[in-house]
């Protein structure tokens, strides 16, 4: 769904105090007055519910503290906190350290065909997390990269975070006399404010995608498109293991205008935002989700040698369906045939500031934002989505867009509530827009027991010491011995317990043997012809 354009009239009023306004909401205490031109850099001219400028500081401890700019690398675990909204927010963050693998390398493409290759140098700095400071569910995606980019859902509210442009954040220093200050913008849009005012317009909710399934789609897919309940339930406790998925992210020339310098970590961070979707228990799957290719068009009419040694070109104006088909014609000539290379990848989404519904032709996809193929996830010519962006609400959007590539459809059409989750027709907000629905849940298994799925159980090439791959279905105690876990618990000089029993890890320091509660690792071989499976 096209977001209402945000009347600012009322909205824009910046108050020198706080206090309370005469509809009973409290005022924000600001400290940067934006016309709304320049709110508009921020917000894509979205509704929204209000905004604030605050300063982010990172937590390491209670007495160690200092501010995001002063990190010297970006460690496995944040802790930020910031102050927004009259409202103390404190933050918790694991890395995604899936997201991109060392050594990935951006082209770029140009109007000669020659192809810069350049690495991507700070991939390290894309988190998941959640806001501990409040008792509410909450799901962050938020990336460092140069600042904080992201988005905390929580309750019915959804709160988009990015730095200041620099000519406002040097306002900001000036009056505060602070030059070391890092300003950012905060703005929040709330569930309630989405919703029609009109009973025949909440009938019929503003869709914002055109998914389309290809004549050429295997029929084998098409019988699961609509699976009849019955199927469904005799799919909840069907086991799936481990899934990759392997995109390619090719941002446009338009992006490149837009974004300036600022574009790949912009885009990095959407790509988080997708990543936690799918990263989401809800879905009822692990899967997770990895770039292998990354590319961007300084040139709407790109040129690529494919495999087989031929030039094929795309023309990135070309209009919505067409360039939908185009873009996944093209993409497919020089994707690598064989899933283990470490380029191939699964999906391809092409991102563009372009307007879908200029370039569509049609007056009903006023307010397309994305257009994807439904259930070609494998099928190296249909493979892919076209995205608009719009701000960092694109990231659900390629997530929507991604899931039709998944063979999910909208939630009505299953008979799930609209408005809600991932795969809601119009766009949702709060916490559970990370989320997936029952119907999406039983419905992606109903695809990956397809045969037609498989390239999904390609794991990425990761090149990160922090991420050990296991082999699917694998089990940590088939590759860590009694003793290595000793050691991994103890140190390097520890060893097993003679009288060591399965359940409890008893490990030999020191002369005494330890039980310190440590429970051993399924699959693990803790006595003669037995193994430890974790089953009751």
């Amino acid at each position: 769904m096209r977001f209402v354009l945000w009347n600012l009239i009322n909205l824009l009023v910046i108050w020198s105090n706080g206090g309370v306004r005469a509809d009973g909401t409290h005022k924000v205490k600001r400290r940067i007055d934006l016309s709304e031109e320049e709110i508009n850099i921020y917000t894509n001219h979205q509704h929204i519910e209000d905004y604030d400028i605050f300063s982010p500081t990172f937590h390491k401890s209670a007495i160690h503290k200092r501010s995001i700019d002063s990190l010297p690398a970006h460690p496995r675990n944040h802790e930020i906190k910031f102050s927004a909204f009259g409202d103390e927010f404190h933050l918790k963050l694991e890395r995604n350290v899936w997201l991109q693998r060392r050594g990935l390398t951006v082209d770029r493409l140009g109007d000669d065909g020659v192809i810069q290759r350049e690495r991507l140098v700070d991939g390290d700095c894309h988190y998941y997390g959640k806001l501990i400071s409040h008792s509410k569910a909450s799901s962050a995606s938020i990336s460092t990269c140069k600042g904080l980019r992201g988005v905390i859902s929580h309750g019915d509210s959804e709160f988009y975070i990015k730095p200041l442009e620099h000519h406002h954040a040097n306002r900001i220093r000036r009056d505060s006399d602070n030059r070391h200050a890092n300003p950012h913008i905060i703005y929040k849009r709330i569930f309630a404010k989405l919703r029609k005012t009109t009973p025949q317009e909440q009938e019929q909710p503003t869709e914002f995608c055109a998914s389309e399934d290809p004549e050429s789609s295997n029929s084998e897919i098409g019988n699961y498109t609509r699976a009849p309940s019955t199927m469904m339930s005799s799919m909840e406790d069907v086991y799936i293991g481990q899934k990759y998925l392997e995109f390619m992210v090719m941002i446009d020339k338009s992006m490149v205008e837009f974004h300036g310098d600022d574009v790949i970590n912009y885009t990095m961070t959407l790509m988080n935002i997708v990543s936690r979707r799918f990263a989401e228990p809800s879905l009822g799957v692990s899967m997770r989700l990895a770039i292998t290719k990354f590319i961007i068009l300084d040139t709407d009419t790109p040129m690529v040698q494919s495999i087989t040694g031929h030039n094929i070109s795309l023309n990135v104006q070309a209009n919505g369906p067409q360039l939908l088909e185009e873009f996944c014609r093209w993409q497919a000539g020089f994707n690598p045939i064989h899933d283990a290379h470490p380029e191939h990848w699964d999906i391809a989404t092409l991102i563009t500031r372009k307007d879908l519904f200029k370039l569509s032709g049609t007056y009903r996809d006023t307010n397309l934002l994305g257009r994807a193929y439904i259930g070609t996830t494998c099928q190296r010519s249909l493979q892919c989505s076209v995205n608009q962006d719009d701000g960092l609400t694109t990231g659900s959007v390629i997530a929507h867009e991604t899931g039709h590539n998944l063979n999910l459809h909208h939630d009505p059409d299953y008979g799930c509530n609209n408005g809600h989750h991932v795969m809601s027709s119009a766009r949702p907000v709060g916490v559970e827009s990370f989320k997936w629905s029952v119907c999406s849940a039983q419905q992606i298994k109903i695809f990956l027991t397809n045969r037609l799925s498989s390239c999904l159980n390609d794991a990425p090439s990761i090149d990160d010491p922090e991420v050990d791959l296991l082999v699917v279905n694998d089990l940590p105690g088939r590759r860590y011995t009694l003793r290595a876990q000793c050691q991994l618990a103890y140190g390097a000089s520890s060893a097993v317990c003679s009288q060591s029993v399965c359940g409890s890890l008893g490990c030999q320091e020191g002369g005494f043997c330890h039980y310190s509660g440590i429970m051993i690792m399924e699959g693990t071989t803790c006595a003669p012809n037995k193994v430890d499976l974790r089953i009751q």
